[in-house]
């Protein structure tokens, strides 16, 4: 899984995409699981597979300024195994940023 980190400005969207692949039984299911700092509890997400990139994609929704979210991706195989990546227990984090605003200073 590659995670790019950029800034998220409030409202934004973050699109999340993966690669899960199992050559045994095949992918079944993942899910983009997500939540709000210090929130607890868990928003799940069922990604969608897109065959032209072969990726799994999901998105968090837009949040206000300086909202920490921390997120982990879920997979089942059609076996019923499952897979998590959720960064060695540290998740993926994220703090959106406001808006930046562009000052045009004259000399």
């Amino acid at each position: 899984m590659f995670i790019r980190y950029r800034s998220v400005i409030a409202g934004q969207d973050v699109k999340v995409s993966v690669s899960v692949t199992d050559t045994e039984s095949g992918v079944k299911n993942v899910t983009l699981s997500y939540r709000i700092e210090p929130q607890t509890t868990w928003n799940n997400v069922s990604m969608i597979w897109n065959s032209t990139s072969g990726l799994w994609g999901g998105v968090i929704p837009g949040q206000a300024a300086d909202t920490v979210v921390k997120y982990m991706i879920i997979a089942f195989d059609n076996a019923e195994n499952d897979a998590v990546n959720n960064n060695a227990g540290a998740y993926f984090v994220y703090t959106v940023v406001p808006e930046f605003t562009v000052i045009n200073a004259s000399h």
